[in-house]
């Protein structure tokens, strides 16, 4: 069913995206990507839960193939229009690693190809590679490759269903700390690596990102019926 708080939250992380790349004195707009990752967490959660609870298991072909027919589409449609008006409103110099990126964005990669390259998110000329954008799309679809199946195993292993849900509950808290604490210890600066690159892996990597879905997903798990009083003095 439709959700309108969820929509307006999506509408908000959206809008101050824009408005950070706008460049108009939002300077921390990029947060909005963060919260993306938590609604979307929680809205797959919850989509998989009913699912389980209808049918008592879950059919990830089924799910894979809702992905991909939502995605795909949309996705093929901007690298190929973008690709055709890259030469011609592109800069030259920098149509190498766009290239590279729409062909790792197609493979849902992009994130892998810009956390290698010098062609950083904050970099000075980022603007210059339209399909910058991109590697927030392969990070989802990175995570949603394993979740579901983690989902999965853990029903099997506990088949109760109110056990099942408590299991996994305390499968996500734990695997949501530790990617919280990689995330942290990535950006302390004492990681192995050198601090600048750290920080690329932090903010382009799956690992480091999953506790946002993750905690959308703890949120699904959690909240599941809640007084409408409540509710709304939580939102």
């Amino acid at each position: 069913p439709r959700r309108a708080d969820i929509q307006g939250l999506r509408a908000v992380a959206v809008a101050v995206v824009v408005l950070f790349h706008a460049d108009l004195g939002f300077s921390g707009g990029y947060v909005g990507v963060d919260v993306f990752f938590v609604v979307s967490g929680y809205v797959i959660t919850r989509m998989l839960r009913r699912e389980q609870g209808a049918s008592d298991t879950l059919r990830l072909g089924r799910f894979y193939l809702r992905r991909i027919r939502r995605l795909l589409p949309a996705l093929a449609l901007l690298l190929l229009v973008t690709a055709l008006a890259l030469p011609l409103l592109g800069p030259l110099d920098t149509q190498a690693t766009s290239r590279r990126t729409a062909a790792t964005a197609a493979l849902f990669v992009s994130n892998l190809s810009l956390a290698r390259g010098d062609f950083g998110y904050f970099a000075q000329d980022a603007t210059a590679n339209p399909f910058l954008h991109l590697w927030s799309l392969s990070v989802e679809e990175q995570f949603y490759l394993g979740f579901p199946l983690l989902m999965l195993v853990t029903w099997w292993v506990v088949r109760r269903w109110r056990a099942a849900v408590a299991a996994l509950a305390g499968v996500l808290a734990v695997a949501t700390a530790a990617s919280f604490a990689l995330n942290l210890w990535l950006l302390s600066g004492r990681s192995t690596f050198d601090p600048g690159y750290a920080a690329k892996l932090a903010f382009f990597l799956s690992p480091p990102r999953a506790w946002e879905f993750l905690a959308g997903a703890l949120a699904a798990l959690v909240f599941v019926r809640c007084r409408r009083a409540t509710a709304e003095a939580l939102s």
